[in-house]
């Protein structure tokens, strides 16, 4: 018996932003107490959404990573455009996505 995995909602995308966001802001303060910490966002497509991150010190952009609507795995960046499918991760629904492969840095 195989399951369907359920759609990534909105509300999960706009928490996943928001811990993302938490922890660069956290770093920020720790380390990098001159600069302002970035804001996430997310775009979504018909497979995927795309986690973007803004910079506060100008008009820059940048993807962070991807996450597989159908799945809500997390899947870094190769292009602006595209995933890179090599391996997952982690998961949007987990708890601590850091431990699964999410850090300050990338995906």
């Amino acid at each position: 018996m195989t399951t369907t995995p359920t759609p990534v909602t909105d509300a999960e995308l706009l928490a996943f932003c928001v811990k993302l966001a938490n922890k660069h802001a956290a770093y920020f303060a720790e380390h990098l107490t001159n600069l302002t910490a970035p804001t996430f966002t997310f775009k979504k497509g018909s497979k995927y959404a795309k986690i973007v991150r803004h910079e506060n010190c100008g008009n820059g952009c940048s993807v962070v990573c991807f996450v597989e609507l159908a799945t809500a795995l997390i899947w870094k960046a190769a292009s602006w455009k595209a995933p890179a499918k090599n391996f997952s991760r982690g998961n949007v629904r987990s708890s601590n996505p850091y431990t699964d492969g999410v850090n300050i840095y990338s995906c």
